[in-house]
């Protein structure tokens, strides 16, 4: 949903002030757009998958952003659990999430993957556009450094990779560009003049 700041809904955003989406985790991205993040079943393979969606300013889907406004990567059999959406200054998208363990007494890992500005997987970064490393073990929120560097982190275990999806052997941090809080039942971005609420599991309030 959209709220003015009078506290009454933005009717010119999607329809009446809302906006139906894939999940709810969401950031701002260039040109006022918003991408969301989200777990999904992948329907043309039955499989689990990270979703970024791409709406336009008014709240309709960005139809030139991958797949009809959705982009996707398939994660095979395993299960994701708390994620991240993040978009940079130069359009592209990026997504973490936490997988369970593959066995027992198996440790937790972090899936982090990266879209360009198009919707496509970044084949520059990690393993065609996909790094997942057990380092932090999870995903409840992440950053973007000057450096280009990117934080993850999960509880008190943080992580950090390069801007080619490389994990580092050490956390030196750095001055953070923009950053965003993982999947909770809700989350909110703040603009001049008017707030965007995301309510689990399909809504978006600008």
């Amino acid at each position: 949903m959209q709220y003015k700041t009078t506290g009454v809904l933005d009717t010119s955003f999607g329809t009446n002030g809302i906006a139906h989406v894939i999940g709810g985790n969401m950031a701002l991205a260039v040109g006022d757009q918003i991408v969301v993040g989200a777990i999904v079943t992948d329907p043309s393979n039955s499989q689990t998958a990270l979703a970024v969606e791409r709406l336009n300013s008014d709240g309709t889907r960005d139809s030139s952003f991958a797949n009809g406004g959705m982009a996707l990567v398939d994660l095979g059999i395993r299960f994701p659990v708390f994620y991240a959406v993040l978009a940079d200054p130069d359009g592209n998208v990026l997504m973490c999430s936490s997988l369970e363990p593959t066995g027992r007494r198996q440790p937790s890992q972090t899936a982090l993957a990266r879209f360009t500005s198009a919707g496509e997987l970044d084949p520059t970064f990690g393993n065609q556009g996909i790094t997942i490393a057990t380092a932090a073990g999870g995903c409840s929120a992440m950053a973007l450094l000057t450096s280009g560097d990117i934080l993850v982190v999960d509880g008190q275990a943080v992580a950090q990779f390069t801007s080619s999806g490389s994990l580092k052997s050490t956390v030196p941090g750095g001055p953070i560009v923009v950053s965003n809080e993982g999947s909770l039942p809700w989350c909110s971005e703040h603009y001049p003049g008017k707030w965007r609420l995301s309510a689990w599991p399909r809504r978006l309030h600008r």
